[in-house]
């Protein structure tokens, strides 16, 4: 374990995950902060925990640790997943499919989207899960608030 609370805590930690082997590191953090956790996690951390946790909280990741497991919290696995979409950014969409993206977001329906663009309701279906694959998503929720991170919906999205 190691406690982060000053620079040079941050380089012992990246020495010591450089090293590699068995080395199963927690990172003790001053407080609860997702970004420090998934930067601790980014430098080598495998597990996170806040310095004043409870001895049963520290008893857990203890636990999981010999269990080969690691435990985040909640938090820092979706700074994670935002700081890996960001830099590992999907295909961007047609400009036929960002119209049909902002159409639902808009509040419209898979029938009315078919509708507007001559299909079956069933067809529109399977092109739409093949958008959602594109992205790297599963639902029209997650392709929602994925065009919602990427600025798709406004036009000024990245690539």
């Amino acid at each position: 374990m190691i406690t982060l609370a000053a620079g040079p805590d941050w380089l012992l930690l990246s020495e010591i995950a450089g090293i590699g082997g068995d080395a199963f590191i927690v990172a003790l953090l001053p407080e609860q902060d997702s970004a420090l956790g998934s930067q601790a996690v980014r430098a080598g951390a495998h597990s996170v925990l806040r310095r004043e946790a409870s001895p049963a909280g520290l008893q857990r990741i203890i636990e999981a640790a010999a269990d080969g497991l690691a435990q985040l919290p909640v938090s820092v696995v979706r700074e994670l997943r935002v700081a890996a979409a960001l830099t590992n950014p999907p295909q961007r969409p047609t400009p036929r499919q960002l119209s049909w993206l902002r159409t639902l977001a808009a509040g419209g329906t898979v029938a009315r989207l078919s509708e507007l663009e001559g299909y079956s309701e069933r067809a529109m279906y399977r092109m739409l899960q093949r958008l959602y694959a594109q992205i790297g998503v599963k639902t029209r929720t997650e392709a929602l608030i994925r065009a919602q991170t990427f600025g798709w919906l406004t036009g000024e999205g990245r690539e």
